[in-house]
């Protein structure tokens, strides 16, 4: 329950515990504060909240609304003092009647002096005294029934420092209450902001135990047990609610910083230490407008680096992940970010950053700096890695530091399948100053061993950044010539451009396969796989047959290798390309099942999106074979479902390079889904999808200057238009008329894409006009 709200009501009480809402504080600048209109008392303590300041606060609110109240208060308060110093003087004359008692006795009853022992006045005085005596004890019942000690006890229960102290505080509070209105709800906030040994707990809970009007007390979440401890030392531990909510995730209310404790205020640095703030002013992605992202991984080793420094005692106590749960559950000020394969957040109110001391923020940024390869040796997450290199810009020359903070990125970036972090801050964290006299400009991956370059280019591949993956091909393909042939094929086919992707293939298949001269089986299974799959991926049908030739070549030496280093990869690659085989002799069943062995295997997320996109083609495929309507409209929402799953996988991932692929089919089968829709706000909805989907594909085209399925797109997106048209919507069909019919123009008519594009203009019947 340590991430839910809760409520407890106590019998018998007029005290009810709260947790979860502490976030809710109302915005007053003194400890004190009085809301008419909500008809409430607020207590807001701070960590240096003092009993004298709290008592004069009372007592100032007091003469604030009535100086006659005020006086009486003042009055009640010194008769207190003397009526202690009265029952005190008392109480010594009472043990002075004991002792004087005890002595008449001994001597009335031991007849020690004759005959003047029974002298009137004696016993006269004898029974005075012993009267005095059990009046006494009667007044005090306590003592009788032994819940004391002796009279001492009871007299430091009654005239005791702390008992006054409760007293007083317990006066203050219903005079202020009285002046108000007794129709109140007091609301105590922040009451273990000091922990449990100081005066809140020990006299001012129970000065609040002890009133009339009802007391909320709200604590953060984790304070509940340690909370209810204290109320138990004061006889209240049996409550009748427990209600438990989950905490909501738009509640945008904030714990004001100033209320945080010191040891907390020192996460806080850390924490904010290790986000984006902390980036280069100059970098264009460091500005006001983007959410700032904090690096939980990083947070975390600062905060053990830095944690014998801590000023507050309580640190060796409290856990970084106990403040981190503070922070999101009851502060309002982090959110976690929605990529689940690194565990970082978001900064929900930037002003935060205002509060930081920049000393302090410089005492560790030292430590880290000094520890920097410790540091980068034990983390894992990319976005630590960019923060760390943002420390060191100022230093931009070459160095083994740099080189080591790099590629700990570019392996992470690949690990975590987080692309978007390689296009937003490549050109920011391998920036390189080199002196004016340099005549050969050496950039930073001409520093990096091949398994990082290796992967770098599959980062750059998949981010989009293809200019970027040629510059490491160019330097790859010294050292593995063969297989970055490969490589630069399956970017070709990733651009659109089949027929040079399969040249690039098969040359190389007769260059170094056919003549011997490479012979490793892991390298000649990828290539027969890349040549089978260009060729059933372009619809090359006057080279179908030698695509079956080279996918079962691939299944031979498949079977041969289970053992092979990425063999799982190529299984799925293969079950992948003969599920697309089985989509070209129309067998979408046969398809289907294919693509489920594929997803049953161990993979990567763009791996997995990629086969949901297929599958999802499988299913609209299927469904233009159904003559029932209800059934096609099954499978096309089976599609849409599986389609809209593999562009959001790909879409948090940043794999930009497939994204119009999956988004082109996603558009196709919406305006399916749309023809077959009868009700007309049902289909304009569908509709409005279809037309985001395309759009977002062909803007992410343009920025990679890329070809693939744009004039797919195009024609998804100009049908669209024109069904809005039909539906009296906003509609910009003549624009898109104008721009399809120029790709048309300059399209190969015998191409996959045109044909495909043919079809679907025929099949919604506005293929004449062109």
């Amino acid at each position: 329950m340590s991430n839910k709200q809760f409520k407890f009501e106590f019998e018998h009480s007029n005290l009810t515990l709260i947790g979860g809402n502490i976030n809710h504080i109302p915005d007053h600048s003194h400890t004190l504060s009085f809301n008419e209109n909500a008809s409430s008392l607020h207590i807001v303590l701070e960590e240096g909240t003092s009993m004298e300041y709290f008592e004069a606060i009372i007592a100032d609110s007091i003469k604030k609304k009535s100086k006659l109240s005020y006086l009486f208060f003042q009055l009640k308060n010194r008769i207190g003092s003397l009526f202690t110093v009265v029952v005190s003087l008392m109480i010594i004359a009472f043990l002075t009647l004991l002792a004087i008692h005890e002595s008449l006795s001994y001597d009335l009853f031991s007849g020690s002096e004759g005959a003047n022992i029974f002298s009137f006045n004696t016993i006269y005085f004898y029974l005075i005294l012993s009267f005095i005596i059990v009046l006494f004890l009667v007044i005090s019942p306590k003592i009788i029934l032994g819940e004391f000690e002796n009279l001492f006890d009871w007299a430091s229960s009654r005239f005791s420092n702390h008992y006054r102290i409760i007293r007083r505080l317990e006066k203050g509070l219903l005079t202020l209450n009285k002046l108000n209105g007794e129709n109140n709800v007091l609301n105590v906030w922040n009451p273990l902001v000091a922990g449990k040994d100081n005066w809140i707990c020990e006299q001012l809970i129970p000065a609040l135990l002890r009133l009339t009007m009802p007391v909320n007390i709200i604590v953060r979440i984790d304070e509940k047990n340690a909370f209810l401890e204290i109320l138990k030392a004061n006889d209240l531990d049996s409550y009748n609610l427990d209600q438990t909510t989950e905490i909501s995730d738009d509640n945008e209310k904030i714990f004001p910083y100033r209320l945080l404790s010191s040891w907390e205020k020192e996460c806080m640095h850390c924490l904010l230490f290790s986000s984006t703030k902390q980036l280069p002013d100059e970098w264009e992605v460091n500005n006001s407008k983007q959410s700032i992202v904090i690096s939980k991984e990083l947070g975390e080793h600062v905060y053990h680096m830095y944690r014998s420094n801590f000023s507050s005692p309580d640190a060796e106590s409290i856990t970084f992940e106990k403040f981190i749960k503070r922070c999101v559950d009851d502060y309002g000020y982090i959110k976690p970010t929605s990529d689940k394969r690194t565990e970082n957040f978001r900064l929900i109110q930037k002003t935060l950053t205002d509060e930081l001391d920049s000393k302090l923020l410089e005492k560790i940024e030292d430590i880290v700096l000094n520890s920097l390869g410790t540091i980068s040796a034990d983390i894992n997450d990319p976005m630590a890695f960019i923060i760390l290199i943002g420390l060191t810009g100022a230093d931009n020359a070459l160095n083994s530091r740099k080189i080591n903070l790099l590629s700990g990125f570019v392996k992470n970036v690949d690990r975590v399948e987080n692309y978007q972090l390689m296009s937003r801050y490549w050109r920011y964290i391998s920036s390189n100053e080199t002196e004016v006299d340099d005549n050969f400009v050496l950039e930073p991956m001409q520093f990096m061993d091949v398994q990082t370059l290796t992967d770098l280019s599959v980062c750059f591949v998949n981010s989009g950044m293809y200019k970027n993956a040629f510059e490491v091909y160019d330097i790859l393909e010294n050292i593995y010539p063969a297989k970055i042939a490969i490589e630069i094929a399956d970017l070709k086919d990733s651009l659109g451009n089949y027929h040079e992707a399969l040249e690039i293939l098969l040359d190389t298949d007769k260059k170094w396969f056919r003549s011997g001269i490479v012979q490793d089986k892991g390298l000649i299974l990828k290539l027969y796989i890349n040549i089978s799959w260009v060729i059933v991926s372009g619809r090359f049908e006057n080279r179908r047959v030698e695509g079956y030739q080279y996918l079962e070549k691939t299944e031979t030496i498949l079977r041969k290798l289970p053992d092979t280093e990425n063999y799982l990869l190529f299984l799925t690659q293969f079950y992948n390309t003969t599920a697309n085989y089985h989509e070209w002799e129309e067998n979408y069943t046969l398809a289907i099942e294919n693509y489920e062995k594929a997803l049953k295997l161990p993979g990567t997320i763009l791996r997995k999106s990629s086969l949901l996109s297929n599958r999802g083609i499988s299913e609209r495929l299927i469904a233009k074979k159904c003559n029932n309507v209800t059934s096609r409209k099954e499978h096309l929402l089976t599609s849409c479902s599986n389609l809209r799953q593999a562009v959001n996988m790909k879409k948090n991932i940043g794999e930009k390079n497939q994204i119009p692929g999956a988004s082109h089919n996603l558009a196709e089968t919406l305006i399916e889904l749309a023809g077959i829709t009868n009700g007309i706000a049902e289909k304009i909805e569908v509709l409005k999808e279809a037309d985001a989907v395309a759009s977002l594909a062909l803007k992410i085209l343009d920025e990679l200057n890329s070809q693939k399925r744009r004039g797919r797109l195009l024609a998804e997106k100009y049908i669209t238009h024109k069904m809005f048209g039909e539906l009296n919507e906003p509609s910009e069909e003549k624009k898109l008329k104008e721009l399809l019919d120029a790709w048309l123009q300059n399209e190969d008519k015998e191409s996959y894409d045109y044909r495909e594009i043919t079809r679907l203009l025929n099949q919604f019947g506005v293929s004449q006009i062109f």
